[in-house]
């Protein structure tokens, strides 16, 4: 609970700033995928190859593996697609400015 204090408006201007840079990424993030929607597709089928093929070099079936071949393609797409997010998500953290401690040199 904050009392007012003049440390307590430091720590809303820094939510703010969270806040602002997580939301501004965020509609990087969903631009993207509008803008170049085959990205989520050439994502999906890549993935999809890669997991096939690590499935058959290992000769054994992960539950990932056991999932998808119960799932309809709506519902890959759908999976793979939501893996896209994160991972992009991810991209956005790693190399956004915004989200980086300053360290006091430069």
């Amino acid at each position: 609970m904050r009392s007012g204090a003049l440390a307590d408006s430091a720590f809303d201007v820094a939510d703010a700033y969270v806040i602002a840079a997580y939301t501004r990424c965020a509609y990087l993030q969903k631009q993207l995928e509008i803008q170049h929607p085959q990205l989520v597709k050439y994502f999906s089928a890549r993935y999809l190859e890669l997991t096939y093929e690590a499935a058959a070099k290992t000769k054994k079936s992960s539950k990932e593996m056991t999932i998808l071949k119960a799932m309809d393609e709506k519902e890959v797409f759908a999976y793979t697609r939501e893996l896209f997010a994160f991972g992009l998500e991810n991209w956005f953290k790693d190399h956004n400015k915004c989200f980086m401690l300053y360290d006091g040199k430069s």
